[in-house]
């Protein structure tokens, strides 16, 4: 992430990148089964009518965890068309979404920073 701050610095007027210690636990659609994602990222843009808010869940995983735990990538990948939302503020559009697991290696990397630049940074 430090690596993008300043291209998040150019679209988004705030920015945070939180470690989840036990404050966010989300619940699997399927089975219920619950999870606490490593990360979340926060994303503010302000517009002409509202400000426009991301959350996106981060989870590092390493290879020899990813048998076990593949369950919660699926997950992830189902929260941005799954989740239900209910709008708090007028004038403010929200978006939750996961993205695929992290690692510093192969295709696990790959997949992540496509996602991130298509989520996060819109290219």
């Amino acid at each position: 992430m430090h690596d993008q701050e300043t291209r998040l610095h150019g679209i988004y007027d705030d920015f945070y990148l939180l470690r989840n210690e036990k404050a966010v636990k989300l619940y699997d659609f399927d089975t219920g089964r619950a999870f606490e994602p490593d990360f979340v990222l926060f994303l503010r843009k302000k517009g002409q009518e509202g400000s426009t808010m991301l959350q996106l869940f981060i989870e590092p995983k390493g290879d020899q965890l990813r048998p076990q735990d593949d369950w919660k990538q699926d997950f992830l990948a189902q929260v941005k068309a799954k989740a239900r939302l209910e709008t708090v503020f007028q004038g403010r559009d929200y978006t939750v979404l996961g993205l695929p697991f992290f690692n510093e290696t192969g295709q696990t990397n790959t997949d992540f920073k496509a996602a991130f630049e298509t989520e996060a940074l819109g290219a």
